[in-house]
Formats: C-alpha cells, sequence, structure tokens
C-alpha cells in the first residue's frame, strides 16, 4: 500500500531535523577540515593549543589532537531472595551491572612550510569531540 501524500509530507518532516542530528557543532567540525587550510601552523597553536603528539616526516610535520569520552552506564535490578512471612516483608538483593562506551575524535593536522596543508580526522570519530580540538579556531562563515 502506497503512503498517501500527507503521510510523506509528514515522514519527511519528521526526518529530515533527524539526520540534521549533528547539529552546529557537527557541521562546524567538518567545515574545518577544508577551512583550516593555509591558516599558519602558530595561529593552529593559538586555537587548538599544544598537541598530544608531533612526527616529521621529511619537510612536513604531523601534529595529532585528541579527545576522548567514556559514558558509564549502571543499571540495578532487584532480585527477591525470600519473604520473612512472619512479618510479612519482602527480602531483595540488588545486582548492579555496569556498561561503557568510549568515543574519541584524533585530528590530525599535517603542516607544510609553516601552514596547515590538510585536516584528517580518525575513522568511527564521534564528531562531536572533533569540534572540542578545533572549537576555538577562525573557520570563515562562523
Amino acid at each position: 500500500m502506497a503512503a498517501s501524500p500527507v503521510r510523506r509530507s509528514l515522514a519527511l518532516a519528521v526526518l529530515v531535523p533527524l539526520a540534521a542530528c549533528g547539529g552546529p557543532r557537527a557541521e562546524f567540525a567538518e567545515q574545518a577540515r577544508t577551512a583550516l587550510v593555509g591558516l599558519p601552523e602558530a595561529d593552529l597553536y593559538a586555537c587548538a593549543g599544544v598537541p598530544e603528539k608531533t612526527v616529521e616526516v621529511g619537510d612536513r610535520r604531523l601534529l595529532a589532537y585528541r579527545r576522548d569520552r567514556t559514558n558509564v552506564t549502571r543499571d540495578v535490578e532487584y532480585e527477591e531472595v525470600g519473604i520473612l512471612r512472619a512479618r510479612g516483608v519482602r527480602a531483595v538483593r540488588p545486582e548492579v551491572s555496569y556498561r561503557t562506551a568510549s568515543f574519541a575524535c584524533e585530528a590530525t593536522f599535517t603542516i607544510e612550510d609553516d601552514v596547515v596543508r590538510q585536516v584528517d580526522y580518525n575513522r568511527g570519530r564521534d564528531i562531536q569531540l572533533c569540534y572540542q580540538i578545533i572549537a576555538n579556531c577562525p573557520v570563515p562563515g562562523r
């Protein structure tokens, strides 16, 4: 059965905003990959700080910045272990379980002739953490 035009419009009205869940910070971080090309190295240090790692490759320098976050979720379930019949009270024992999820962004800036030539983010990155690295950098149109 085909969806009616009203249902299709309603579905688009709901899905289009969901597709943009990254928000302005994610957009800024993605734009920065090209917008920061040409930025003087001194300006990169001023806006992103000191890199965690620097590697010399011929006449180029690779500057690596990293941000991490770990989310911990705690679940508590109560298991009934008995009933004190004389008093009508249930005895329960809590079972606690923890789940962790780690997120990261590593931004690598390729510097040549004291200027940013390329910006790369790691695969599987958390773009919100990438934003934290370059949030203070000058990106045109911001």
